[in-house]
C-alpha cells in the first residue's frame, strides 16, 4: 500500500469528521477513502477510527497517530517548497484577499510597497466581501474581520474594528437624530449583504445588556461603497465598519449615530495559509504589512 497516500486520506477523514466529507474535499470516490483507511489500519495492526451509522470517532491510538501524521505531512510539504525555491528568496505569486474597501484603502498601499522592495514578487489582490477558502481558492494571506471560524488557523492579530450606524447629516436634519436604537424602526434603513438583511441589528445598552432591533431595510446592497453612496444620495441609516465610513465621516458627508449603544469592536486578523516555516514571499509581505495595518487600525 501507499502509506503516504493513506496518511493523507486518514488525516482528511479526521479533520472533516467523516468519510463522505473527506471524499468530497479530496475529490476521490468514497469507496477509495474507506479502502485506504482500512489498509492503513491493517498495516498498523490497530483500529484508528470507530465507524457507526451516524458518525466516525477517533480512537486513542488514532489521535496519537493523527498528530504524528500532521507533523510528517507538514515536514514533507515544507521540504517540497524548499526544494522548489520558495525559501531561497522572496519571489513568486502571492495571493491575498481582504474585504473590498479595506483592500483598496489599506492593503493596496502595502502591496505597492512590497512590490517596490521585492521585484521578484507578483501579487494577486482579491478585494471581496466573500470569505474565501484559503486552500480551495489558492490564497496565501487573508484579512479577516470578526472571530475566526477555527482556532487551528494560523493568524496574526492586527487590531480591532468598530461597527457603527451611519446616516448623512442632511438626512438627520430632516428626520432627527436617534437617541436610542428603538428610534430606528419605521425610519429608512439600508441593508448590507455582509449582514443578513433579515437579522436584527445588534446593540449594547448603557448597562451592558444586549439589545436587538428589527430594522427591516427596504434597500439592501452588496458592497460597502454602494451603501455609503446610498446613505449620502438617498438617505437612511445603515450599519458599517468604521473604516468603510471613515473618509466620508471626516469629510462631513456621513455622521456616526448611537455611539453609546455600539457593540464590542470585532477583532481583525491576518490569516496565513502556510504552516511554519512560511515561504519568503509571505514573510516579506508580513514584515511590511503587519506594522502598517496595525498603525492604520490604531488610527481609526
Amino acid at each position: 500500500m501507499d502509506r503516504f497516500d493513506g496518511m493523507k486520506i486518514f488525516a482528511a477523514v479526521v479533520e472533516e469528521g467523516g468519510f463522505s466529507a473527506a471524499a468530497r474535499v479530496l475529490r476521490i470516490p468514497l469507496p477509495t477513502v474507506s479502502r485506504k483507511v482500512s489498509e492503513l489500519e491493517e498495516h498498523l495492526g490497530v483500529r484508528l477510527l470507530v465507524r457507526t451509522t451516524r458518525k466516525v470517532s477517533v480512537t486513542e491510538s488514532g489521535r496519537r497517530y493523527y498528530q504524528d501524521t500532521l507533523r510528517i505531512l507538514n515536514d514533507i510539504e515544507a521540504a517540497e517548497r524548499e526544494v522548489s525555491g520558495e525559501f531561497l528568496g522572496a519571489k513568486g505569486l502571492l495571493t491575498i484577499t481582504a474585504p473590498e474597501l479595506f483592500a483598496r484603502r489599506h492593503v493596496l498601499p502595502v502591496v505597492h510597497e512590497v512590490m517596490r522592495k521585492h521585484e521578484d514578487i507578483a501579487v494577486r489582490l482579491i478585494a471581496t466581501n466573500r470569505v474565501l477558502d484559503l486552500d480551495d481558492d489558492g490564497v496565501d494571506l487573508a484579512v479577516r474581520m470578526g472571530e475566526l471560524s477555527s482556532s487551528a488557523l494560523h493568524a496574526v492579530r492586527l487590531g480591532s474594528m468598530r461597527q457603527v450606524i451611519c446616516a448623512s447629516p442632511d438626512y438627520l436634519d430632516v428626520v432627527g437624530r436617534p437617541s436610542s436604537p428603538h428610534d430606528l424602526p419605521g425610519r429608512d434603513c439600508i441593508g448590507f449583504n455582509r449582514w443578513n438583511p433579515t437579522e436584527p441589528w445588534k446593540f449594547l445598552t448603557r448597562a451592558g445588556r444586549k439589545l436587538e432591533i428589527k430594522a427591516a431595510p427596504r434597500l439592501t446592497l452588496d458592497s460597502a461603497g454602494a451603501v455609503v453612496d446610498a446613505l449620502i444620495s438617498i438617505g437612511g441609516f445603515a450599519p458599517l465598519f468604521l473604516y468603510q465610513a471613515a473618509p466620508d465621516v471626516a469629510a462631513g458627508r456621513l455622521e456616526v449615530v448611537l455611539q453609546d449603544y455600539e457593540i464590542e469592536p470585532v477583532p481583525v486578523n491576518m490569516v496565513i495559509s502556510h504552516p511554519s516555516p512560511a515561504p519568503r514571499k509571505v514573510v516579506a509581505f508580513l514584515e511590511c504589512a503587519v506594522p502598517s495595518l496595525k498603525a492604520s487600525l490604531s488610527a481609526l
